[in-house]
């Protein structure tokens, strides 16, 4: 054994230690160059998650508001068709025609930041499981409602503008508002509140706000599940 080990070149030592000093080395730069990226990519994910996180308050302010608007309008319209202006004041039947009749909702979602993560592929730096499945929920929930708002914005151009065009005087409705010389908000011909056409045109509108107020409801409780979400990843 000792003749063995006495027949080792002493170079051959030498080069296992210099070789076992390299790869040392060698896995300390990796080493420090993964911790490097995983704090660089910790840092770009958190920068992402603040911006998404001011574009959900945003969006979320915006979308109530227009599902109030939607309530709103939906009351209007169900008082109308109920009571087909019997009983009620003009002041009373011009406001609900106002609030009802010309309510269209016009949400826009101020969602630039997961535009951005989308198209450039950084959807990949968010690590967190609860953020990414709630950002694809969110992406589900968002594409329905922007279609029936598209839809509910259709029938109030094809159909319901179409009939109040041909129906109702604007004069002593809007006017005022409009600021049209000699224009007063005086008396209203109701005769079109007992017509059936009106009716349907009402209720074939209220049926798709009941649908929106739904789907907006649906649409904040994804975002505030994703803001939570996001709060819980900045906090860790």
């Amino acid at each position: 054994m000792t003749d063995r080990t006495a027949r080792i070149p002493p170079w051959l030592g030498r080069m296992a230690l210099e070789f076992g000093v390299v790869m040392l080395g060698v896995f300390a730069a990796l080493w420090a160059d993964g911790w490097m990226t995983q704090r660089s990519d910790r840092a770009v994910e958190v920068a992402r998650l603040g911006a998404l996180r001011e574009n959900l308050d945003r969006t979320l302010a915006a979308l109530r508001e227009q599902r109030d608007g939607v309530d709103s309008a939906a009351r209007s319209l169900r008082l109308l068709a109920a009571t087909e202006g019997r009983g009620a004041a003009d002041a009373e039947l011009r406001s609900l025609l106002l609030d009802g009749v010309f309510f269209a909702p016009d949400f826009v979602p101020e969602l630039n930041v997961y535009a951005d993560l989308k198209s450039s592929g950084e959807l990949a730096l968010l690590t967190d499981e609860r953020v990414r499945s709630g950002l694809a929920l969110m992406d589900q929930r968002l594409e329905r409602t922007m279609l029936l708002q598209q839809d509910l914005i259709t029938v109030q151009q094809l159909n319901v503008d179409r009939y109040s065009i041909e129906r109702i005087d604007f004069l002593p409705l809007i006017g005022p508002e409009l600021g049209v010389p000699g224009a007063e908000p005086g008396r209203l011909e109701l005769d079109f509140l007992r017509e059936r056409e009106f009716r349907n045109v009402v209720l074939l509108k209220l049926d798709l706000l009941v649908q929106a107020t739904v789907h907006f409801t649906r649409l904040e409780e994804t975002f505030e599940q994703v803001a939570r979400a996001i709060d819980d990843q900045l906090g860790s």
